[in-house]
């Protein structure tokens, strides 16, 4: 699946794929940021 730049709209699959590995990237930054403080 590759993820192609222009006004096409991407697959599902690509999007699921990308909204799930940004969550994970926010959920380690906000985990990294709490051991921080702590």
């Amino acid at each position: 699946t590759a993820i192609s730049v222009g006004p096409s709209v991407p697959e599902p699959s690509t999007m699921v794929g990308m909204g799930a590995l940004a969550t994970l990237a926010l959920g380690a930054v906000g985990a990294a940021r709490l051991r921080k403080k702590s």
